[in-house]
């Protein structure tokens, strides 16, 4: 019983995490209360575009490889494999 006891203690000093509790860097939170208020505004933009050019090229670029990876499957579906 003693042994299990030390590995549980072990074990939870293993999985718990010491920088969880470390206070934020300087300037950190008025950069993301920044963002929080850029994606707040009501501008009638979707949410996915106000992040400005990185976040539309992103968008575009998901889109496609969703379209991509839908007609890619509905072709293997499709035209099954021949078997020899």
């Amino acid at each position: 019983m003693r042994a299990s006891t030390i590995i549980i203690k072990v074990g939870r000093g293993c999985l718990t995490r010491s920088y969880a509790m470390a206070p934020a860097r300087p300037g950190i939170l008025e950069k993301l209360q920044a963002r929080k208020n850029l994606f707040l505004e009501a501008n009638d933009i979707p949410v996915h575009i106000k992040g400005g050019v990185k976040d539309n090229i992103l968008a575009k670029t998901t889109a496609v490889m969703v379209t991509t990876g839908y007609f890619f499957g509905l072709y293997t579906a499709v035209i099954a494999v021949k078997k020899t």
